[in-house]
């Protein structure tokens, strides 16, 4: 498994929670990748701010101490255009339903890579907590700590990286690493993030979304 990034990140903001994302990030979501859409497009001299929705367009947010002005509904930039209209014409998406999925592109901001740095840095959720001693079953004297976590629906996406040519049979069962892969779909939603183990990390809900066997990527 290859290290997830960030699509789709949820705030609050004075109009209710909005998703944001980049015009690289929202591409890769789709499935557009590609030398036209890279997965990180920084771009520190330009600001972006397209909202998606076309009905009752927000024209400025506030998320916290930060503002966002002058939110446009279209770019003359044609690779952004061109996501932008892939996001509005994203019927077909079931993850995690397709009326969910319908509901965040409908919340959707795109912004330029700077800014959603910032923003995302601004809106992590600050967590503290007790380590416990595994002896006693009590809290561990001299180990409270806190750590950054993402907000509930976030939307991340990765890659597999599998043998391109695998033949024959795992476990005798299942005849594909995608097929194996999908086993862990419902452990990661049931058990959580560190399974038995490690306790509040949260659960994630995984899709396959495709496959590449050319370079062995899943």
């Amino acid at each position: 498994f290859r290290d997830a990034r960030l699509a789709f990140f949820p705030a609050m903001t004075n109009h209710g929670t909005i998703w944001f994302s980049t015009v690289g990030r929202a591409a890769a979501w789709l499935g557009m990748e590609g030398a036209k859409y890279p997965e990180l497009l920084v771009n520190t001299s330009e600001e972006l701010a397209v909202s998606v929705r076309q009905a009752q367009p927000v024209r400025s947010l506030r998320v916290g101490w930060i503002a966002i002005n002058g939110i446009e509904q279209q770019s003359e930039d044609q690779t952004v255009q061109q996501v932008l209209t892939a996001l509005q014409n994203a019927t077909g998406h079931s993850f995690p339903t397709k009326e969910y999925w319908q509901h965040i592109v409908a919340c959707t901001v795109l912004l330029d890579e700077t800014n959603f740095y910032r923003l995302v840095e601004t809106c992590l959720e600050r967590r503290t907590c007790n380590r416990v001693d595994q002896d006693t079953g009590t809290v561990a004297a001299g180990a409270l700590f806190s750590y950054e976590a993402l907000p509930r629906a976030s939307l991340l996406y990765s890659k597999v990286v599998a043998e391109p040519n695998f033949t024959g049979a795992i476990d005798g069962n299942y005849s594909s690493p995608v097929e194996v892969c999908a086993l862990a779909t419902e452990g990661f939603a049931r058990m959580g993030i560190g399974g038995m183990q490690t306790r509040g990390l949260g659960s994630l809900l995984v899709e396959l979304s495709g496959t590449e066997v050319g370079n062995g990527c899943v």
